[in-house]
């Protein structure tokens, strides 16, 4: 029996189509290899967004640990 079409989870090259992380990891790869530069730039400003949230989580955990110190004090 021949099929006359492909399942619906694999391309036209016979491989499972790549996830969004696949996509972006090799987009990065081929970045680095051909644009070192604009690479460079674009892992900078990512670094820097990361920075941004981690500081961001800490002064939200601080006001939290401040509130519940204020209410714990309260109840003694």
């Amino acid at each position: 029996m021949v099929r006359k079409y492909k399942p619906a989870n694999f391309s036209q090259n016979g491989m499972p189509p790549k996830t969004n992380a696949e996509r972006q990891k090799a987009y990065r790869e081929r970045l680095e290899k051909d644009k070192p530069s604009k690479y460079g730039e674009l892992r900078v400003k990512h670094l820097e967004k990361v920075k941004e949230n981690i500081k961001k989580k800490k002064e939200i955990l601080t006001e939290e640990e401040k509130q519940e110190s204020k209410v714990e004090a309260s109840q003694c």
